[in-house]
């Protein structure tokens, strides 16, 4: 296999779900070091035996093109549960990472042929096919069907021509944690996609966010649902057929969305969301309906985006219509101060 680019290549290799604070660590990490000659030499003066590396390899501080490896679908829909479900779909996942700015972002198709390969094998093809002379990781990374680790892949980088450091991890500490989050979670607090995704399954989105760097969101098309918004309760709301990615728990949350279509653009409505099966009405099936505050038009068919940013209260079951209509009105209230406060923060 002849090598694509003469130019020498830093890569780095993840799954990079959700795309949250480590991730962003690791990839400007790779990308400073790869473009920025000054920021290359102090972080080589850092980091000694990275340093030697270097130097017994004859590589001097130079421009490198810098380059992601990620996989699609996710490794753990192939290797764990087939219900397992990422934070982000693929093409937004794809837009997060261009945001970084490096050169090349490649999507390898992970299979069973793939999962086979070892270690030594695809960091072979990544020197052969990219040039690669250094590999960032993140602390925690692991290659190959022998699962190697950093010191596994830098006995392999020796044996074939490039560097390999892996990262500390990303954590939080107190301070920075949500305030209901304070006491509750011990600190410091290892950045994840697991404990994103954890946070999302117990309602903590802002949580969640604090790890993302941003509110965690979904998207899909509007569809039709029971039509009981506005006929019944006075509240039209928009049934979103979301993507198939991780949702948060069943409940009420102070929505911000987006209507992605060009009539739309770049308007952000505040909104209301309710995740569950609409107990009240002996509902079984799973839906997520949003109210659009202070919006008058029809959303069927046309795409949208719910991003999360706070928690309201839990789904529960009413004893009349006349009560659901209250709390909802109750909701809406709570939902638009959360939200005006958020904007202005």
């Amino acid at each position: 296999m002849s090598i694509d680019s003469k130019k020498p290549c830093v890569l780095t290799i993840g799954n990079f779900d959700g795309v949250h604070k480590g991730h962003m660590a690791l990839i400007n990490t790779a990308v400073s070091f790869a473009h920025d000659k000054k920021y290359q030499s102090e972080f080589l003066a850092k980091h000694k035996e990275l340093a030697q590396c270097f130097s017994s390899l004859s590589l001097e501080p130079q421009e490198m093109d810098a380059r992601i490896i990620t996989f699609s679908p996710h490794p753990r829909t192939i290797l764990g549960s087939k219900t397992f479900a990422p934070l982000m779909h693929d093409d937004t996942r794809l837009a997060a990472l261009k945001n970084l700015y490096a050169d090349n972002i490649d999507f390898i198709p992970f299979n069973a042929d793939f999962a086979e390969q070892s270690c030594e094998d695809f960091c072979k093809e990544m020197v052969q096919k990219y040039n690669m002379k250094m590999l960032f990781i993140g602390h925690d990374f692991r290659m190959g069907c022998d699962k190697a680790k950093e010191d596994t892949l830098r006995e392999i980088g020796s044996r074939h021509g490039f560097c390999v450091h892996a990262l500390k991890a990303v954590t939080l500490e107190s301070h920075e944690l949500p305030p209901q989050n304070k006491a509750e979670i011990q600190t410091p607090l290892i950045v994840s996609s697991t404990c994103v995704r954890g946070a999302l399954q117990e309602g903590q989105v802002e949580l969640a966010a604090t790890m993302l760097g941003k509110p965690f969101s979904i998207s899909g098309l509007v569809e039709h649902g029971a039509k009981r918004g506005g006929d019944l309760l006075g509240f039209p709301t928009a049934n979103l057929k979301a993507n198939f990615t991780v949702v948060p728990r069943d409940g009420v949350y102070a929505t911000l969305c987006k209507i992605l279509t060009p009539k739309y653009e770049e308007q952000i409505f505040l909104g209301v969301t309710n995740i569950g099966h609409n107990p009240t009405f002996g509902g079984s099936v799973k839906s997520i309906e949003t109210y659009l505050l202070d919006f008058n038009d029809n959303l069927y068919g046309l795409p949208m985006e719910i991003a999360f940013i706070e928690f309201i209260r839990k789904e529960v079951k009413f004893n009349s219509v006349q009560e659901l209509i209250t709390q909802i009105t109750a909701d809406t209230n709570a939902s638009r101060k959360i939200l005006e406060e958020f904007q202005k923060a």
